[in-house]
């Protein structure tokens, strides 16, 4: 029972001990009393009627509270720095037709407005079950301090029972300025395991697809690349040849004749020796080439490895060493002649 059902239930009786102290004090007539008592018995019925009915309507009003629905809206900052607006309905009974307004306008630090682009306040929500949330990302809470924006909005909720029956307008204000100035630590939780997990699981396919393609070449042979280490039953001169004007490339467009030099001294010394030991390795496998040819390549092969292991020591040895640089190159230009004669010959 609210307190104006018990005032006005006070008020009875207090009137009652009133009007009986009345007709004793006064000595009123017998006949008289009976008419006042039938009087006071109409008042307190009447007065009864007015009660039970201020109570049936009262309890009416509560069960109303207790099943509409009530739809609210704020932002959360349980994740830090992540900004989300969420909306809920936190009332008993279903919403239909909820519309939000805004005032002003929330637009992010990238000068996005979620009013207009998000189509969730845009167009609202057309049925919204009790008990359920919806949250969506607003912005990251420094860039959006730092994008000196409005800190407070005031927004208007319009809404319907799921009759239709009985409409809602609800207004709040959304306050972020509570939160500047705080200080917070990330914390890893699930999502960053789940991702780890991904990226290992990423990283041990991708093992297995390299060990299967390594497998499949086994399965044909084993390939090595490094000359030193190559096993091959035969090859023919061409490939020497070739091996040979790399020699040629190197030494003519990436150092000699290059204004600004592609490759240092000590670079071009490491191919070198990287070369002679690769063709030093090759002519064992090559039966194409005759004795003189043969042993002009092993002597190119000789220098080159001099020269990979040559020390400079001032401006004369750099000189000493192209000397000896364009000596192999003379020697390379005899050794290719040799082999496309002796190719002619053949033909």
């Amino acid at each position: 029972m609210s307190m104006r059902t018990l005032f006005l239930a006070a008020t009875v009786v207090v009137l009652a001990l009133v009007v009986s102290w009345a007709l004793v004090y006064y000595e009123v007539k017998p006949e008289l009393i009976g008419v006042f008592i039938a009087m006071l018995a109409a008042i307190f019925s009447f007065l009864g009627v007015v009660v039970t009915w201020m109570t049936v309507q009262e309890m009416k009003l509560a069960r109303e509270a207790q099943e509409r629905p009530y739809v609210i809206m704020d932002f959360d900052l349980s994740d830090p720095p992540i900004i989300n607006l969420v909306v809920s309905n936190i009332g008993n009974g279903a919403a239909k037709d909820v519309k939000f307004t805004f005032e002003p306008d929330p637009v992010t630090s990238d000068d996005r407005n979620i009013s207009k682009s998000v189509l969730l306040f845009r167009d609202g929500i057309s049925f919204f079950p009790p008990g359920k949330t919806i949250s969506q990302f607003f912005d990251m809470l420094h860039a959006y301090l730092g994008a000196n924006k409005p800190l407070t909005f005031d927004v208007t909720i319009s809404y319907r029972d799921a009759q239709g029956s009985r409409k809602y307008k609800d207004f709040m204000r959304l306050d972020l300025s509570m939160f500047k100035g705080r200080h917070y630590i990330v914390r890893k939780g699930i999502h960053d395991l789940v991702k780890e997990i991904e990226g290992v699981g990423k990283t041990v396919k991708d093992t297995f697809k390299e060990i299967k393609r390594i497998a499949a070449k086994i399965d044909k042979g084993i390939p090595i690349n490094a000359y030193e280490f190559h096993v091959i039953s035969r090859v023919d001169k061409q490939t020497i040849l070739s091996k040979l004007m790399e020699f040629h490339d190197v030494w003519t467009h990436f150092y000699l004749e290059s204004k600004e030099p592609y490759m240092r001294l000590e670079d071009v010394k490491s191919k070198l020796l990287s070369l002679g030991r690769q063709i030093a390795n090759l002519i064992p496998a090559c039966h194409e080439l005759d004795e003189q040819t043969t042993s002009q390549i092993l002597k190119i092969t000789l220098r080159m490895s001099d020269l990979g292991r040559f020390s400079f020591y001032g401006e004369e040895s750099v000189e000493r060493f192209n000397s000896q640089g364009a000596e192999i190159l003379a020697l390379i230009e005899e050794v290719k002649a040799k082999v496309r004669n002796h190719k002619e010959q053949s033909e």
